[in-house]
Parts: C-alpha cells; sequence; structure tokens
C-alpha cells in the first residue's frame, strides 16, 4: 500500500491511500465460528464487539 499526502491551496491536507495487493477473504474453522457464536452469545456482549 502506498499513502500520499499533499497540501490543497486553501492550506487543508489530502490524503490518499493506494491498495497495491489483493487480500484473500479469511477462512474460519467451524470450532472458529462455535467460538465466536458462543462468546457474542455472553451477556453483555455484542457481534460487533466480539468481531473487533
Amino acid at each position: 500500500m502506498s499513502t500520499s499526502m499533499s497540501k490543497a491551496s486553501d492550506g487543508s491536507f489530502s490524503r490518499v491511500e493506494v491498495i497495491t495487493s489483493v487480500q484473500r477473504r479469511r477462512r474460519w474453522s467451524t470450532a472458529e465460528k462455535v467460538r465466536l457464536v458462543e462468546e457474542a452469545m455472553q451477556p453483555g456482549m455484542s457481534v460487533s464487539y466480539v468481531a473487533r
């Protein structure tokens, strides 16, 4: 990945990131999926919290 920053005429900066590689989707085993679901089902937990 390449990052470039440039200064605009009004003095602000803009950032552009160029993704140069292909990332594959992660493959989850059945055991990993079960663990994630069980963790998300715990009191006070949520799917979005577990995903982070």
